[in-house]
């Protein structure tokens, strides 16, 4: 983080206090965006409101993945499940946010 990131996460505070998003989101959010990254794996919801991030929720892409039902819309993939339950992904068009 940087000072650049700290200056936009005050003006997507300033820009969002209506919506409430927390100070660490708009921090998260300023240093996605100062880096080109538009996709965050989050179940928070406030992401949504951001201008430019696309927020991909784990569960539904967890349950989506075993159901089978993950459209090409989807900007990251399975790839794998590990011997825990955990899935694994991969993302080759897009670069995301974990």
């Amino acid at each position: 983080m940087n000072a650049e990131d700290v200056s936009r996460a005050v003006d997507l505070f300033e820009q969002y206090d209506d919506q409430r998003l927390p100070a660490r989101d708009c921090l998260h959010a300023a240093v996605m965006l100062g880096r080109g990254l538009s996709f965050i794996l989050s179940t928070d919801s406030h992401f949504d409101a951001v201008a430019g991030l696309t927020r991909v929720d784990p569960m539904t892409l967890f349950w989506g993945a075993r159901a089978g039902r993950l459209g090409n819309e989807s900007p990251i993939r399975p790839k794998a499940e590990s011997r825990r339950g955990l899935l694994r992904v991969e993302s080759e068009r897009v670069p995301f946010c974990i």
